[in-house]
Parts: C-alpha cells; sequence; structure tokens
C-alpha cells in the first residue's frame, strides 16, 4: 500500500516538474506546450491516485477520485496531441489534424461529464488490500476503451512514421514509444481491479516513463532543454548521494564517537564537525564523477574524445600537403563518426572572385554537390557572422517548419537537407572563414549529439589553421618558380613610382611654403588696418560697421593661424624647423598660460584649474615651441568640452616631467586614438562642435616634443567620456632624477 502510494507520488512530481522545465524552455513553442499539458493530466491522475490509496474516510476518497478520473480522461487526448505535433501532423495534413482534435477533445469532455454519474462510478469499496477503490458503473467499461484506442492509435502513428524517419528525429520518436508502451502500458493495469479483479501489477512502470521521455530530450534533442536536464540530472544525483553519505556517515561517526568517549555532551558535535570535513573533500571529486556517468550513458558515443584529438592532431602534423591532410582526417572523423558522406569546401580566389571550391568529397553526388555550391560563397558567411557554431541542418530545418526560426536563405537550408547533409561546420583561419565541412547522416541514423559537436568543434579549430598553411606552402612553391622575374620587376615599377612621389611631395611642400610666405603679407597688412580701423585710427566708426569689422578681423586671425600652420608644417617636412633648447620653468609657463585662458573657459562655464607637484625641477625644451604645444591642448580641450571642468597637472616621472591636461568633454573614439597624432586627422564628431579645425595642432604637437626628446600620448575611455592628453619632456638636470611609483591622477581637491 506505502510503495503504491510513493509510486503515484514519485510519477506526479517528477511529471510536473519534467512539464514545467520544457515549458519554461519555451513558452510559445507548440511541442513543448503540449507536453506540459500531458505531464499536467499525468499529475492530476497520480496525485488523485495517491489521494485515493492514503484516504482513511470514503467520502475523501470518492472526491481524489474525481480527480482521478479527470486526469486519466485527459491523459490519452493530450498525448495523442503531443505525438501529432512531434510527427508534424498539424503541418502536413493541418484540416484532418483540426478535425481529429475537435472529435477526441469532444469525446474527452463528454467522459469527464459522465464521471460525475452513477453509470459510470457507483462509489468506493475495499478491495485487493485497498481501503478504497473505485466501484464501476455499467458504462464505466467505456473508459478503458476509450484509453487503450487513443494509445494504440498515438503508437501506431509513432511506428509509421518512425520506418521513414532518419537522424534525431527517428531517436525521438523511437524512445517516445517506448514510453508510451511501458509507462501507458502499466497504468492500464489500473483498471484491472474494478474489471477483472486482478492487482495492478503494471503500476510501477508508470515512473519508467519519464526515464524513456528524460533520455529522448537528452540524447535526441526532444524539446530543446538537454543543457538543464544534464544540469537537473546531476544536481538530483549529487543532492541524494550527499544526502545518503551523511546520513550513514553521521550514523557510524556517533556510533563510534560515543563508544570511545562513553556518552560525552560533545558526542553530536564533534560527529558533525567530522562528517562535515569528509563532505566538504569528497563534493567536487563526487560532482565529477556524476558529471561524466551522465555524460557516459546520456550525450556521449563510444569513443574517447582525448584519443580521437590526439590521432587528428598527428594525422595534421604529419603532412603539409593539403589533398593528403583532408583524406587523413576524414578517414579519422569517418573511423568514429560513420558518417553516410563528407564533403570539404575551400573559399578560392580566381581572378580577384571568390568561388567555393570542393578540395575533398565521399559519398556524394559529385555533379549535385558541384551544382550546389555554386554562388553559395556569398551566402555562407553570412550564417557565421553572429557565431561560429556548427549548424545543425536537420534542427534548423525543424524550427523553421515550425516558424521559430528564419534562415538567411531558405533554399540553401532547403538543399543542404535534401543533399543528406546533417552538420555544416566553418573552418575559420585568424577570425576568416575559409571554407567548411559538410558531414551526412550517421549510418546508424543517430543524431549527431553535445559531445560530438564538441568535438568537431575542437578538430575544426586545429583543421583551418592547418589548411592554411597547407595552402600557403602550395602557394610558395608556386611563386618561387616566377620570384626573380616578379621582383625585378616589381623593384623597376617601384623605383619608377618612388622617385615620382619624391617629385610629387617636394612639389606640394615648396608650393606649401610659397602659398603661405604669399598669403601671410597680405592678411598681416589686412590685420592691422582692420585693427587700426576698431581703435578710431581713421576716425569714428559707426556701431554696425564695427561690430561686422569685428567679424572680419576674427576670421583673418583664423586664416593667419592656419597659414602658421601649413608654414609649420612645410618647415618641417623640409627639415628647417630648429629648436633653441634650454632649461624652462614648466610649471611658471604652464600658470601663465591658463591665467590666459580663463576667459575663455568661463564664457563657456567651464571650471579650469592648475594643480603642479611642489618643488619640480626644469626641463629642457624650446621655451616658444612648448608653449605653442601646451596653448594647442588647453584651447582643444575648451573648444570640445561643452561643460564640466578641465585640470591641468606637472608631475616628475623618473628623468622627465611630465604635463597632463584632463577634461570632462566629447572624449576620443577607440578607433581614433592611434591616429590622432597624424596630419590632417580630427576626430569623428569634431567637424560639429569647432567647424574651423584643420587637424594640424596635435601633428605639429607631436613633431614638436618628439624633436625635444619627449612623447606625446592621449587616453579615454569614449564618447562623450572626456579625454586626457599628456606629454613628457626631459629634466635639463639629469641629477634631479628621482625614482616614483604610479603616479595617481591629478584630482581637485575637496
Amino acid at each position: 500500500m506505502i510503495f503504491f502510494a510513493s509510486t503515484c507520488l514519485i510519477v506526479a512530481i517528477l511529471s510536473i516538474l519534467l512539464g514545467i522545465l520544457v515549458l519554461s524552455r519555451n513558452p510559445k513553442g507548440l511541442i513543448n506546450r503540449t507536453w506540459f499539458f500531458v505531464t499536467l493530466s499525468i499529475f492530476a491522475w497520480s496525485i488523485g491516485f495517491f489521494g485515493v490509496v492514503i484516504s482513511k474516510q470514503q467520502h475523501v476518497a470518492f472526491l481524489w477520485q474525481y480527480l482521478l478520473d479527470a486526469g486519466g480522461i485527459f491523459i490519452p487526448v493530450t498525448y495523442l496531441h503531443f505525438v501529432w505535433v512531434l510527427l508534424d501532423k498539424n503541418k502536413t495534413s493541418r484540416n484532418n489534424y483540426l478535425i481529429q482534435c475537435l472529435a477526441f477533445y469532444t469525446s474527452a469532455f463528454a467522459m469527464l461529464v459522465l464521471s460525475f454519474f452513477p453509470i459510470f462510478k457507483k462509489g468506493m469499496q475495499p478491495i485487493l488490500g485497498f481501503n478504497y477503490w473505485i466501484e464501476p458503473g455499467s458504462l464505466y467499461v467505456l473508459f478503458p476503451i476509450f484509453v487503450a484506442t487513443l494509445m494504440l492509435y498515438a503508437l501506431f502513428l509513432l511506428i509509421k512514421s518512425y520506418s521513414t524517419a532518419t537522424g534525431y528525429k527517428r531517436g525521438q520518436i523511437r524512445y517516445v514509444a517506448i514510453a508510451l508502451i511501458v509507462g501507458f502500458g502499466g497504468g492500464i493495469t489500473n483498471f484491472f481491479p474494478q474489471l477483472i479483479k486482478v492487482y495492478p501489477f503494471g503500476h510501477f512502470f508508470m515512473a519508467l516513463y519519464v526515464v524513456f521521455i528524460t533520455y529522448a530530450i537528452s540524447r535526441y534533442r526532444l524539446m530543446d532543454i538537454k543543457t538543464i536536464v544534464k544540469k537537473s540530472t546531476v544536481f538530483t544525483a549529487l543532492v541524494v548521494s550527499i544526502g545518503a553519505i551523511f546520513i550513514v556517515l553521521s550514523s557510524l561517526t556517533s556510533y563510534f564517537i560515543d563508544l570511545a568517549l562513553k556518552g560525552n555532551q560533545y558526542v553530536s558535535l564533534i560527529s558533525a564537525i567530522i562528517v562535515s570535513i569528509i563532505i566538504a573533500s569528497i563534493f567536487q571529486p563526487l560532482r565529477n564523477i556524476l558529471e561524466a556517468l551522465t555524460d557516459r550513458f546520456l550525450f556521449t558515443k563510444e569513443y574517447n574524445p582525448s584519443e580521437l584529438l590526439t590521432e587528428v592532431n598527428q594525422a595534421i602534423s604529419s603532412t603539409i600537403d593539403l589533398n593528403k591532410l583532408l583524406k587523413l582526417v576524414a578517414q579519422h572523423l569517418e573511423d568514429v563518426f560513420h558518417y553516410s558522406k563528407i564533403g570539404v569546401a575551400l573559399v578560392s580566389k580566381s581572378s580577384a572572385v571568390e568561388k567555393l571550391r570542393i578540395y575533398y568529397q565521399s559519398g556524394f553526388d559529385i555533379k549535385a554537390l558541384e551544382k550546389f555550391t555554386k554562388g553559395k560563397v556569398e551566402i555562407l558567411p553570412l550564417y557565421f557572422n553572429d557565431n561560429k557554431e556548427i549548424k545543425v541542418i536537420d534542427e534548423l530545418k525543424a524550427k523553421y517548419e515550425a516558424h521559430e526560426y528564419q534562415p538567411k536563405d531558405v533554399d540553401l537550408l532547403v538543399g543542404l537537407y535534401d543533399l543528406g547533409i546533417s552538420l555544416v561546420i566553418p573552418l575559420f583561419s585568424k577570425e576568416k572563414l575559409i571554407g567548411i565541412i559538410v558531414l551526412g547522416n550517421k549510418k546508424s541514423d543517430d543524431p549527431y549529439n553535445g559531445e560530438d559537436l564538441r568535438m568537431l568543434t575542437i578538430i575544426a579549430g586545429q583543421l583551418g589553421i592547418a589548411i592554411e598553411n597547407a595552402r600557403l606552402y602550395e602557394q610558395q612553391k608556386n611563386f618561387n618558380v616566377h620570384l626573380k622575374d616578379e621582383v625585378k620587376k616589381a623593384t623597376s615599377e617601384l623605383e619608377a613610382v618612388n622617385k615620382e612621389l619624391k617629385r610629387l611631395d617636394d612639389a606640394k611642400s615648396e608650393f606649401l611654403s610659397i602659398a603661405s610666405h604669399q598669403l601671410r603679407t597680405p592678411l598681416t597688412i589686412t590685420k592691422g588696418y582692420v585693427s587700426m580701423m576698431n581703435e578710431g585710427s581713421f576716425g569714428k566708426v559707426p556701431k554696425l560697421i564695427k561690430e561686422n569689422l569685428v567679424k572680419v578681423y576674427a576670421a583673418n586671425e583664423r586664416l593667419l593661424h592656419l597659414v602658421e600652420n601649413l608654414l609649420d608644417i612645410s618647415r618641417i617636412e623640409a627639415g628647417r624647423l630648429e629648436f633653441n633648447m634650454q632649461p624652462v620653468d614648466l610649471v611658471e609657463s604652464v600658470k601663465l598660460l591658463v591665467a590666459d585662458f580663463q576667459n575663455k573657459a568661463k564664457e563657456k562655464k567651464i571650471k579650469l584649474e592648475f594643480y603642479p607637484e611642489p618643488n619640480l625641477p626644469k626641463c629642457s625644451a624650446d621655451p616658444e615651441k612648448v608653449k605653442e604645444v601646451i596653448s594647442n591642448i588647453v584651447d582643444n580641450s575648451i573648444k570640445y568640452t561643452p561643460e564640466g571642468e578641465i585640470t591641468v597637472g606637472i608631475h616628475q616621472e623618473s628623468q622627465s616631467l611630465v604635463f597632463t591636461c584632463q577634461d570632462t568633454g566629447m572624449g576620443v573614439e577607440p578607433e581614433d586614438l592611434p591616429r590622432l597624432f597624424n596630419k590632417f586627422v580630427r576626430g569623428k564628431g569634431m567637424m560639429t562642435v569647432h567647424t574651423e579645425g584643420t587637424g594640424l595642432g596635435l601633428y605639429f604637437a607631436r613633431v614638436v616634443i618628439e624633436n625635444m626628446g619627449g612623447r606625446i600620448w592621449v587616453e579615454s575611455p569614449g564618447k562623450n567620456r572626456g579625454s586626457k592628453f599628456s606629454f613628457s619632456l626631459p629634466l635639463a638636470d639629469k641629477a634631479k632624477a628621482k625614482k616614483v611609483g604610479a603616479v595617481e591622477e591629478i584630482k581637485n581637491p575637496a
């Protein structure tokens, strides 16, 4: 009696947990939803049975019987519905599917209504050792007939589809059918006591249906919860094992410690400490063992992954010949996976056009394969842009038909499936797709499981590098034949191009120098006259004209600044930029410049602060040029900082002084950082803030600082997160060098 009730409770709990797990994985999936209703019906039936068996009063047992009957009526209907969805009958024969759904669910509801009348069940009575069992009415026999009819029909559909199914679908059908035969074959014996006075011996087999469905989920990717099932299996086994070990160890240690200490009051505490230490020490090894056992029986086939990787590595390292390499690897894979066909296609370039060329194949109709690969090189990379995972074709096709997945190219997916291809394995070298391996279904019709896919991913990574090396070796052999002529031809062409480039570069530098000098004189004259007019040297100027003269003066200043920059660039490129190196009090120079920029900063409501370290030595620099560099940096920070603050600082690092200017402005994009100090380069978005910039200021700063023996750099966390420009200059007196650790960023004191 107790064992019977326990099995009912176990089946109820396992069923509803499995149903919730499946539904939570994909609530929108039709197969997940139908399986949840199956488990819900089995839960109602099992928990009702549990209530009937343990009830001590007849009226309580009778109430539980109503729940039992309701669950029992809907189990075959929901299970048949699940089988229809599993076999895609809802897609291939939709009208027939809808008619049958309507007919069977209507019959089930009619049976449910009938179960409330005495003609279905008269009451409850003791029988075969049970306190209470259903006393059937005259029409009760319709119930077992209804259940048996639907279950046999579901089994017929499964057997019929199994003969034509392939791959993982075949494995799913097999174990769903076994679950039906074992579970419902045993469950139907619960009709025996009330009909033929025989004990329901098959009831205990109901628990096995969970085992077979779980196996189908784990091994054959049924309902896409394989990973969760594996973790749940390991966790459950771990909890049960630890619990059992704890009980046994607690009993044994308490017994022996009690004997040794003879009733000491601390026996329980000492025992608990010892057991806890033992449990902690064996926890991880036990978990590893359980995971290995789970993988062994649910997720892998009969091969040793480490041996396979060793064999493939030996094959890869034994040859540099591409054809031989592919043949050796294919043989090793065939020995393990026993696939029906294999093909290796690599991306090759011919006349600057990429093509997918077949380098190795076995088991394919070569004409069909060549026809299929034509024009696919543009499509295939799209499948591996998001991730580099192996594509399981039958799974993708099933998801596409269930409207759960949209392929990049439907014809490609269907074509792969029609060719009998089960897996598409990408081959990468240096993050670039160089080809694919396609594998057909296994000859055993078993699917490729998780361990298979993991091994193939590792092998594909190694093979991609080996293939690229082999192709480079072939190219090198062919190249050596023509190397001398090509080198001679290229050298001649390069000499001619180099001469022309040098001539053009000299002409460009000369043009910049002449143009800058020619522009400088009239611009300087214009500046003088406009300044005199503003000051009233030629008489009083009307207000409107004066306002426009201010604008003319500002525009002339910008143009003069550009001309000066161009002159500096021409001097740099001509090697005529001279430096007057001397000891410079950098702190004093920066202090004066920061004071000059305070008004400009206040106009933008920006806080500009200067925090030098005390007692800093002098540096070696050209005082005028270093001032120009500092002005450029501070001016840029003000221009590109809409709000916030700018902190300028100077500190000593070993034999150098380091100038820093940190702002809270626009920041610099990561891709702009390496090229920001190049000629005519400005960061992204700078044009929208300051349109007059030329991209020459930071280039000039780099040339100046490097020529003075220093270094310049920029740091920025990213867009709108500020930036920090820094440069270092050598000390004028090396004797004042000091050892310093990591310099903390200068912060505004509280």
